[in-house]
């Protein structure tokens, strides 16, 4: 990609002979696969068709700008092939109730240098049956405001709100670095049955949820997400794996995993309202060397999951319930050099649900708190004697636990999707 933009910038042509959105229509339609059309400074109203193979290129972002007419995209970009995509770079793109970009496959498209506006309605990209869809140094920006959001999320017309950053449904490859989203309705970015790889970017302020991934895969690694009601969801037999990835400030939990398999590796998951992590339904969840602090109702939650793995993780300063409770989970997992410490409740529940410890693996566990906060607590099911032989706990825990002899309702429940999170068939 950074070979083609080189040769846009130094090699364009047509910036000095096109100056209308009639100049531009025309041009585009007689460019053919390898071709570059550019454009001066200006704005560009009309909803505009690019051939495969042709690369776009604007003056820069904030200099050049397209702007779509109501109810059509900006615009609409037939895929290239591997060697000479569909290349859009160096402008900004502005929506009005539909897409900014909009491209189906197959093919190849390149996004970079990139600004796409949904001031009012509409969406950012939007790609279905792509190939390859390549973004790099893309900016999407939308309007929302929690507010706003709450009138609208039900509506998930984009002709009526701006509801994604961007979408991709079917895409073999979804590769996207230094990408930021900001000011949706239903999601920053919604991949559904793709192969995501997203580093350096960041999602934040969008309402529902930051990153939507329903089937697929994906790799993400330094991912930022914040300020959301649920942060990022994979569900929907989802494989992913994260690295550096940090979720903060959602609403009610940081990340919900349904039916789905998740690693993380140096995960920091902090200042969620309900809870950190909520993993439902699901047969494989893993945390390597993570940080959960400061969330509210929970840490971790793990309902009616198996194969779940904890190994060098922090979960400390719960502040209204659990730093972690095991509920139904008793298949497969590991608790491996765990600390937990001033969960306001209990550091780590155990609802057996009938059952007991045999799939359980519990090594070098330390448990501390102050005041009435319990330890390691187990209900409702085979708890045999010296089941939390692996578990220290520093003496007030110790005491509190002992002196425990009632029962405890977990704060972990199931959620389930609502208007703003249903993933569509194809681009909505």
């Amino acid at each position: 990609m950074a070979l083609v933009l080189t040769a846009c910038l130094v090699g364009c042509s047509g910036g000095g002979t096109i100056s209308t959105p009639e100049d531009l229509q025309g041009v585009l339609a007689s460019a053919t696969a390898g071709e570059r059309v550019c454009l001066p400074e200006g704005i560009f109203e009309g909803s505009f068709d690019v051939p495969a193979g042709v690369v776009l290129c604007g003056a820069g972002v904030g200099l050049t700008r397209l702007v779509g007419p109501p109810g059509q995209p900006t615009l609409r970009l037939t895929p290239g092939d591997a060697t000479r995509p569909t290349t859009v770079t160096t402008l900004s793109v502005q929506s009005n109730g539909d897409y900014g970009i909009r491209a189906v496959g197959p093919g190849d498209v390149n996004l970079v240098d990139l600004e796409v506006i949904v001031p009012t309605a509409g969406a950012g990209i939007g790609v279905e049956s792509l190939t390859a869809l390549r973004l790099r140094n893309v900016d999407v920006r939308g309007p929302v405001t929690p507010v706003s959001a709450g009138l609208a999320c039900a509506e998930a017309d984009i002709s009526v709100v701006p509801t994604h950053g961007v979408v991709a449904v079917l895409v073999e490859s979804v590769e996207g670095s230094e990408v930021d989203i900001s000011g949706f309705s239903h999601a920053g970015m919604l991949a559904v049955s793709s192969g995501l790889a997203l580093t350096d970017s960041y999602m934040t302020a969008n309402f529902k949820a930051g990153l939507v991934v329903f089937g697929g895969t994906a790799d993400l690694r330094n991912v930022t997400i914040g300020a959301a009601r649920e942060g990022a969801i994979f569900a929907g037999g989802a494989d992913v794996n994260t690295s550096n990835l940090s979720v903060s400030g959602s609403e009610t939990v940081g990340i919900l995993q349904s039916q789905a398999t998740v690693t993380h590796t140096d995960l920091l998951a902090e200042a969620n309202a309900e809870g950190a992590l909520l993993v439902q339904n699901s047969g494989g969840f893993a945390v390597t060397n993570g940080v959960v602090r400061n969330n509210g109702l929970t840490g971790i939650a793990a309902l009616s999951s198996s194969g779940v793995s904890l190994v060098r993780a922090e979960i400390t300063n719960t502040t209204l319930g659990d730093g972690i409770e095991l509920l139904g989970s008793t298949t497969g997992v590991t608790l491996e050099r765990v600390g937990l410490s001033d969960n306001a409740r209990v550091g780590i529940l155990f609802d057996l649900e009938g059952e007991s410890f045999d799939g359980t693996g519990i090594q070098s566990i330390d448990i501390a708190g102050t005041g009435t906060q319990l330890g390691a607590i187990a209900l409702n099911g085979d708890i045999v004697p010296g089941w939390d032989a692996n578990i220290r706990r520093s003496d007030i825990v110790a005491d509190n636990d002992s002196a425990f002899t009632g029962t405890l309702r977990a704060f972990g429940t199931p959620i389930s999707w609502d208007a703003c999170t249903e993933p569509p068939h194809g681009l909505p």
